[in-house]
């Protein structure tokens, strides 16, 4: 017996909208915040508990032992499972590549529907369609998050795509992260407290790239104003908003919207590595030092404070 479950929460806290589904054919119209943190568990449990009635259903998928050993050796072809999507989800798409998953029995469909590419899995006789995500019980990592990170990982060319999508930058390092961004998303406000430590230390160039969310109203609006009066991070942090909407800002968040939901982004914040990989939900601070490979702050001995910087030397008394 083998349990696939299909999950619609992303690792970390964000906010985000269940696109997932909506690439496939099946529309949503509600969006959710998530909180990882321990204080907010109720929380969770009660989203959840909605999504149950909303979004996907935890599916227990029970093969014959001996039909597993026939039958997951081999997935179906491509125009098979063209084939079998039209059918069922009645839209046009196109099949990527088809390989078998980490579940036996079960194969990884890799699809390309409206420009953007996306992840379903399918039975090897091509009688059944699994939409949600494979999670690693024991190691506790979302299989499926990984390969849609690897799916979607940027090309160098769609990185220097990025450069003139920025709404503005933090910091004058060499090492460089896209933040992805929505002015009212509360989650997003943690992370940009940690990137501005590491941009004003020299650490790291931060590049915010504006993701608006629907279920925010003003977002946008407050997203174009920052850049049409080029307020930055004050505007950002201050939730900034005027009348100017200039049409250079309007088609900015707009292309960076698209470009960014072309790539399985459906929430914020997320983070871009230098790599062309991407990481959807909140960083704790010692994973990001890690994934951008900054030393982190040596902890004081217990008992002990941190010992204070030294004054500059012109400010240096006698």
């Amino acid at each position: 017996m083998f349990h696939v479950y299909l999950k619609a929460i992303g690792t970390g806290a964000s906010c985000w909208m269940p696109e997932a589904a909506e690439r496939m054919g099946i529309h949503q119209t509600q969006s959710y915040c998530i909180s990882s943190s321990k204080t907010r568990r109720n929380k969770v449990k009660q989203t959840k508990h909605i999504l149950a009635g909303l979004m996907f259903l935890i599916v227990t998928a029970v093969w014959v032992v001996p039909a597993i050993a026939t039958a997951a050796e081999k997935c179906p072809p491509p125009e098979k499972v063209m084939e079998a999507f039209s059918k069922v989800f009645k839209r046009e798409g196109q099949v990527i590549h088809v390989k078998e998953s980490i579940v036996p029995g079960l194969c990884e469909v890799d699809m390309m529907v409206n420009n953007r590419k996306g992840i379903l899995y399918i039975d090897p006789d091509a009688k059944f369609f699994f939409a949600g995500q494979i999670l690693d019980v024991e190691g506790g990592r979302n299989l499926t998050q990984d390969a849609m990170t690897e799916l979607n990982r940027l090309s160098a060319e769609e990185m220097t795509k990025l450069e003139s999508l920025t709404a503005f930058s933090i910091g004058t390092s060499d090492k460089t992260l896209y933040y992805v961004t929505d002015p009212q998303c509360p989650y997003c406000k943690k992370g940009e407290e940690t990137l501005k430590k590491l941009a004003e230390a020299g650490k790291v160039t931060v590049n915010f790239l504006f993701f608006p969310l629907p279920m925010h109203e003003g977002a946008e609006q407050e997203c174009v104003s920052i850049i049409c009066d080029n307020k930055g991070l004050e505007g950002l942090e201050s939730n900034y908003k005027s009348d100017n909407q200039c049409p250079e800002g309007v088609k900015k968040v707009k292309d960076t919207v698209e470009f960014l939901k072309a790539k399985g982004v459906s929430g914020t914040p997320v983070y871009i590595f230098p790599d062309g990989t991407y990481h959807p939900g909140l960083l704790p601070e010692e994973t990001l030092f890690e994934k951008l490979g900054i030393a982190p702050q040596p902890a004081a001995p217990e008992g002990q404070a941190t010992k204070p910087a030294e004054p500059a030397a012109e400010e240096k008394k006698d």
